[in-house]
Order: C-alpha cells, then structure tokens, then sequence
C-alpha cells in the first residue's frame, strides 16, 4: 500500500474533510487529521491501484483513504500564500487579502489624482469683470510725471477683463510713497515688490505637493493595483517620501496662511487703494471673504485639507506595507497553479 503527503490548505480544520489527487489522477477526500494546522504537511496510505485503467470518481462519492500523521511538520505558510479555487484557463485569483490590497491601491491613486487637480489649481488666475457702469471701476497702476519719475493710481471706467496671477505675484512689500503724497492721493518713488513671490507658500505646494502625488500615482499606487508591487521596504520607502513632500507643503501653507496678523499689508489687485492692512485676521480669513479673491481662497483652503488626508492615507499605507499583511498594500495578479504550489512546498 503506497503513501502519500498531502499539505493542510489554508482554512482547513482538523476533522474536516479535503479533496486530494493521487499523481496516477485518482481522487480521494481525507480528513484532516488531529493536531494539523493549515500549511502543515501529513501522510495518507493509499489502496492499491487496480490493475484495469483507473475509472474517474465523482467527488460526490469518493473513496476514503485513511490519513497517518506524520511527526515531522513544516511551518505555516505566510498569510500571503493562498490555494485559491481554480478559475477558466487554469489560473489561480487571488485570495480576500489580496483583492483588499488591489481595492486600497485603486482608492489612494484616485485620492491622489484628486488633490493632485486642486493642488495645480493653485497655479490659476483670478478674473474679474468690471463693466464700467455704476461706478464699476478699476484702478490702473501708470506713471504719473515725466520720464516716470513718479507712478500713481488712475481710475479706469470702461468695460474690461483684470486677471492677475497670485502665484507669480511679487507686489510686497509696498513701494515708498514719494514726499507729499498720501494714503488717499498715493504717489510712490519706486516699483512694489523684493524678489520674493507673495505667495512663497503656494510655489512650495504646488512643488512638493505634485510631485508627492505624482510619486504616489505613478510609482506606488497605480502600479500596485494592476500587478505586484515588489519589495515591501522599497514601497514603504516611496510612500513616506510622498508623505514629507506633503507635510512639508502643509507647514509652509499654514505659516503663511493661517497665523492672524496685526498690521500686516496684503494686496489686492482689484481694490482701490491695492495695498490693505489685515487687523487681527489671517491671510486665508482675507481671501476668503474677499469680493474677488474668494474663489481662490477656497481652492487654497480646499488643497491643504485634502493633502493633510492624503499625508494620513500615505503614513498609514507604509505602516501597513511594512508591519501588516503585504497583501493588503500589494494586490493582487492571477497567477498560475504552479506559482502557487510551488510557494505550498516553502
């Protein structure tokens, strides 16, 4: 009578009976005996062949064989390792674990496709339409003497388009005014500006938020949805480098835009006098009750609350990647039965 050792699958419990083939194609169900876990391994005795062919058996009805525990046992598999039912073609699923990982992977490449839109929307211009009419009027910013000596405000009243760009705005700090001159006349001796973007705080986002997003996309996420990721540590890796990208863009927001300000200058381009004192509110508080700066005030707001769940989402797929079940941050792909058993006999 022949032996035979047979691997406990995963979810398999002592008692419980398991379907097994022999390597001359027979099919037989064993119980597990008692004392085997799942990924240990046990030996069966075999009744003879019969010498005519061997004739298929149902599973419905098969012939008991008579398992013998063996003393020696391998170690239980990793949770990674999973003999999932048999699909079309021969291939393998993928096991609850992995389809968790793929679902994860799929959500943060989406979430950060979505903050990646609202960060590169910072980049945009505010407009404003001034018809002219009912004292609908803007202020032009010329000179105002000979030769420019001086530059001064002049009211404009014809129907046009003001745009203007915050990201590239470079109007802080005021110019001086010139000797004589007032807050309601104002006449100033030099160009505004020191080389410095108002929005310093915008550029770094707009820098280091894309970039993380892009990273967690094109690198992490979107790869590991549609196929295995690779090493957990490298993957871990990526995922807290996009995480400080974040968190960098995140302080250098909230330093600019969310401390209150006692007398401290911000500019409008559509207001009259452009230069305006905030008193005791913040930057982001300016904007976003301001008549033409709202708009952008709320992609700004909007921006740093999604890369601060974006940041959350990213330090807590690394921990997972490296503490958890690799599975659930590196997803699944249909492999074939022999990957699988070959994994079965680490």
């Amino acid at each position: 009578m022949a032996t035979m050792n047979v691997v406990c699958p995963q979810g398999a419990v002592p008692g419980q009976k398991i379907p097994i083939q022999t390597p001359d194609g027979r099919l037989f169900q064993v119980a597990v005996p008692a004392g085997i876990n799942p990924g240990q391994q046990f030996s069966i005795r075999l009744p003879d062949a019969p010498s005519a062919p061997p004739v298929a058996v149902p599973m419905t009805a098969p012939t008991t064989a008579t398992p013998v525990p063996t003393a020696q046992a391998q170690p239980a598999q990793s949770r990674r390792v999973y003999v999932a039912e048999e699909s079309y073609f021969g291939l393998v699923g993928p096991d609850p674990y992995e389809r968790a990982g793929q679902a994860n992977a799929y959500c943060l490449c989406c979430f950060a496709t979505f903050t990646l839109c609202f960060i590169l929307s910072m980049c945009l211009s505010v407009t404003w339409w001034f018809s002219g009419s009912n004292n609908d009027c803007y202020w032009a910013w010329v000179c105002c003497s000979t030769f420019c000596t001086y530059r001064c405000y002049r009211e404009v009243c014809s129907g046009t388009w003001r745009s203007t760009t915050p990201i590239t705005q470079n109007e802080l700090p005021a110019p001086t005014l010139a000797p004589g001159a007032n807050i309601s006349y104002p006449i100033y001796n030099d160009d505004a500006g020191d080389n410095i973007m108002d929005y310093w705080s915008v550029i770094v986002a707009v820098a280091c938020g894309s970039l993380g997003c892009i990273i967690v996309i094109g690198c992490t996420a979107c790869p590991a949805a549609r196929r295995p990721l690779g090493p957990a540590k490298a993957a871990a890796g990526v995922m807290l480098f996009s995480c400080v990208m974040h968190i960098t863009s995140l302080i250098c927001m909230a330093v600019q835009f969310f401390p209150q300000q006692e007398g401290q200058y911000v500019y409008n381009y559509f207001r009259y006098p452009q230069y305006e004192q905030l008193d005791g509110e913040s930057l982001l508080y300016y904007l976003l009750y301001d008549k033409y700066y709202y708009r952008y005030g709320n992609l700004v707001l909007i921006a740093w609350i999604l890369m601060a769940i974006l940041a959350i989402y990213e330090g807590v797929w690394a921990i997972m990647a490296l503490k958890a079940d690799e599975r659930v941050t590196r997803p699944s792909v249909y492999r074939s039965r022999q990957s699988v058993d070959e994994n079965n006999r680490l």
